[in-house]
């Protein structure tokens, strides 16, 4: 066959109307299990494919869902995915995964993409840098859900799935004094979107409850966005400017990664000279050396709770999607282990 294997095709092979063929592939009759068997064995034998741009202009949908993550290197938007995709699979949905680079030109390319293609939704992974694209999927009729991020149209809230961020930079603060340290600092990307700025915010009334004067903790912020890694190498070396830190915050653990790779370079042990804690407790978090304490995000319940509202058919009511963050949980690892003066 020189041509794709058409409905018609099938129906032939199976000795069937193509009538028969449409209700077994679309389960919209009932049919003997012996008819169904002669009709998938005859697609299996043909590999015919039914054609979604066909079946979208009756249902105004595809089982296609968007998802949009910045990063796709980071392990934890690579934990995300792949939960994400589990649960999509399992209520009979894949997924159009778009990488957007924190690039406010490619989210609105990428959101463009997905509105024309009639996607059934759009799980939206982090704050966008483009906060007019929210507007866009809603005038489009779009099912959206969010993570990391927080938004409101006209009093409606938007389903939206996080952690406390603000209380996860709080245990912080107590964590790292509980160490021991003289002076702690948050380290962190650029503060561009909600849950960056919530941790920060979490720091600083730490900070402000543990009367911590001003030469007691810092932070250093990196300007511009780039690889994780690459920034912590970078925060690193700040760190090793500085002379005083004895313990860190960074606010991913792959940015955790990169300022411990730094300071062991330049001799510094860790957690003896400085005590290092991350944020998201990727699966890399627990096969460093040493391994990282961090705070967990519970990637698995992000994945279940977006893909079940982003179906919930109530989302679009202000009384539909009860927002409630999750509680962040610290997991104490060798990275922070080591206590000063004496204690143990």
């Amino acid at each position: 066959m020189t041509r794709p294997p058409t409905m018609n095709d099938v129906a032939k092979e199976a000795n069937v109307s193509q009538a028969t063929v449409s209700y077994v592939i679309n389960n919209s009759a009932s049919i003997s299990q012996e008819v169904h068997k002669r009709v998938n064995d005859a697609i299996a034998k043909l590999g015919y494919v039914t054609n979604s741009n066909a079946k979208s202009l009756k249902t105004h949908q595809t089982n296609t869902v968007g998802v949009l993550i910045p990063d796709i290197d980071s392990g934890y938007y690579s934990e995300m995915i792949r939960e994400t995709e589990y649960f999509l699979r399992r209520n009979g949905y894949i997924m159009f995964l778009c990488n957007t680079s924190y690039n406010p030109e490619l989210e609105r390319q990428y959101v463009t993409t997905l509105i024309e293609q009639n996607v059934a939704g759009i799980i939206i992974g982090y704050g966008l840098a483009d906060q007019t694209i929210y507007t866009q999927t809603r005038n489009h009729n779009k099912k959206i859900v969010v993570v990391d991020d927080l938004i409101k149209f006209d009093n409606v809230e938007i389903p939206s799935i996080e952690i406390d961020n603000i209380k996860a930079g709080k245990i912080a603060v107590s964590h790292l004094l509980d160490t021991g340290a003289k002076k702690i600092c948050f380290a962190s990307e650029p503060l561009f979107n909600r849950s960056l700025k919530n941790r920060y915010k979490g720091f600083c009334a730490g900070v402000a409850k543990h009367h911590l004067t001003d030469d007691k903790w810092c932070s250093i912020v990196e300007e511009r966005q780039y690889k994780k890694v690459e920034m912590g190498y970078n925060i690193g070396a700040k760190i090793l400017l500085d002379g005083e830190i004895d313990a860190v915050f960074a606010t991913s653990d792959n940015l955790a990664y990169g300022i411990v790779q730094k300071l062991m370079e330049y001799g510094k042990k860790i957690p003896q000279d400085i005590v290092i804690m991350g944020f998201d407790d990727i699966p890399l978090a627990q096969y460093m050396t040493p391994k990282l304490s961090t705070i967990s995000q519970p990637i698995h319940d992000f994945a279940r709770l977006a893909v079940g509202a982003l179906f919930d058919n109530t989302q679009n009511s202000s009384q539909g999607f009860s927002y409630e963050p999750l509680e962040p949980l610290l997991i104490v690892r060798e990275s922070t282990l080591h206590h000063f003066n004496g204690k143990s």
